[in-house]
């Protein structure tokens, strides 16, 4: 990897420099906006409207340019020129990243339509215009949003101050609410899959186990829901990764419970007190369980 400091001075011609859209990173990531002089310098621009910085983005975006160029610059340009959270642009000393907002956009277009060049051509001169308009435009919904949410939060600020005040209780209490929630999901999909055992006459000796991993995220992985169906000590449908051994991830309404705990307990969450539709969660979650016994167990379990 280059470990050169960021030097401004050989910057190439314009001439030389070759544009591309969605440039494919090594990481397998995809660049908004690269300007290159294959081999010598990268300049990336990393577009951000209504997104953040995807986990790592800036980070490998660096990594990319410092692996297979000699010079690179990246800018991270957003609404209000935010830095990105995978890297502090201030210590990045060997890929130089700029953060600009999109305000000196507005400045740099202004600029542009005014130019006599430019001024020759008033379908361009309507284009930068129009694109001006726009950018302003989420930029002032943007405002009325902030001050909409500041006013709310002023309504109820004697409500905040007692929900603050509670917060380490209010935590601890949904805590507890997501392990009830998750250990009513996991009987009831037990119970289910043994009525069905009996009903789709699934051989007895095959056992079908529910798993409950941990409630809370370490080093960025969660561990929910998974299950493995065995005979005897003999595991037929099992791998990935998962707690304590168990590999198979279970899909709610196609999350990944075993992976994305946080967005599957809104799901359970959302039908917890309507029977109705939990049934159908229970059901549908017991249909890939069953699937998986028909199709990829009981072949081997028969051979």
């Amino acid at each position: 990897m280059r470990k050169a400091p960021f030097n401004i001075d050989n910057f190439p011609d314009e001439n030389s420099l070759t544009f591309e859209r969605e440039k494919l990173t090594s990481e397998g990531r995809l660049i908004d906006i690269a300007l290159e002089e294959k081999g010598e310098w990268l300049v990336f621009i990393e577009n951000k409207i209504r997104s953040g910085e995807l986990k790592g983005q800036i980070k490998d975006y660096c990594s990319f340019a410092e692996n297979n160029y000699k010079n690179s610059i990246g800018i991270y340009l957003t609404l209000d020129g935010s830095i990105p959270l995978s890297i502090d642009p201030i210590k990045n000393t060997s890929t130089k990243i700029i953060c600009m907002s999109y305000l000196r956009i507005i400045q740099w277009l202004k600029i542009c339509s005014q130019h006599h060049e430019v001024a020759k051509h008033p379908h361009v001169v309507n284009a930068l215009n129009q694109y001006i308009a726009v950018i302003n435009q989420i930029l002032k919904n943007m405002e009325v949003d902030k001050n909409n949410i500041i006013e709310y939060l002023k309504s109820i600020r004697i409500k905040l101050q007692k929900l603050i005040a509670g917060r380490f209780e209010l935590v601890e209490a949904l805590d507890d609410l997501t392990i009830i929630v998750r250990d009513k999901f996991r009987a009831d999909l037990s119970r289910r899959l043994n009525e069905r055992k009996v009903t789709e006459m699934i051989p007895a000796e095959l056992k079908i186990e529910i798993s409950q991993g941990a409630y809370f995220v370490s080093k960025g992985e969660c561990y929910g829901l998974g299950f493995e169906i065995k005979k005897g000590e003999e595991k037929f449908h099992y791998g990935g990764k998962g707690f304590q051994g168990y590999g198979n991830g279970i899909h709610i309404n196609g999350i990944d419970a075993h992976n994305e705990i946080d967005l599957a307990n809104e799901v359970l969450f959302r039908v917890y007190d309507n029977s109705e539709e939990w049934n159908k969660l229970i059901d549908s979650t017991s249909d890939q369980i069953m699937e998986e016994i028909k199709f990829k167990v009981l072949p081997k379990f028969n051979s």
